[in-house]
């Protein structure tokens, strides 16, 4: 048999169990890479924020939109909250409440986002906005393909086991 032919067979160095699992590696590192992304993003938001609000003086002046990253395991979420201050001096508190998302986006309502951004803060939360419906996007169809591929790969063992002949392996 031609090599080129004999490539994409299933031979016991390339069988279908070590190809599955050299293809979920590689959506892994396509995870890990879209959430160093998605870090990245986050920091320079907050960068971007901070230095901006240090020449704030009035607390009725600071953002009130915050920016949370959260990852276990294959699940990534990036999602929007809103800050409100209560009390004063050294017993002032913040309590969050989350921003929802659209259900059927992988993006947060801009209307929602410029309702609560102050002035200064508006292009810096659109960018970031931008950047990460992009990411959420790219990461909700890697974790995808990261399910398909586990539920692939158990079909493969089922046929294995009620199909194979003693002794093939």
């Amino acid at each position: 048999m031609d090599e080129a032919m004999d490539e994409g067979m299933d031979t016991p160095k390339n069988g279908p169990h070590e190809t599955f699992k050299e293809a979920m590696e590689a959506l892994e590192g396509s995870l890990n890479t879209l959430h160093a992304k998605i870090v990245r993003v986050a920091e320079r938001h907050y960068a971007l924020v901070e230095a901006q609000e240090k020449s704030v003086t009035e607390w009725k002046d600071k953002g009130i939109l915050r920016l949370g990253t959260h990852r276990k395991g294959n699940h990534v979420q990036v999602k929007w909250y809103t800050i409100k201050w209560f009390g004063k001096g050294a017993a002032r508190r913040e309590v969050k409440a989350s921003i929802r998302k659209s259900a059927k986006e992988d993006t947060f309502s801009m209307a929602h986002l410029k309702e609560n951004a102050k002035e200064w803060e508006w292009p810096i939360v659109e960018k970031t906005e931008l950047e990460m419906a992009l990411l959420r996007k790219q990461a909700s169809f890697v974790v995808k393909a990261m399910t398909s591929l586990r539920y692939a790969s158990m079909a493969a063992r089922k046929y294995d086991d009620l199909y194979s002949e003693p002794g093939d392996e």
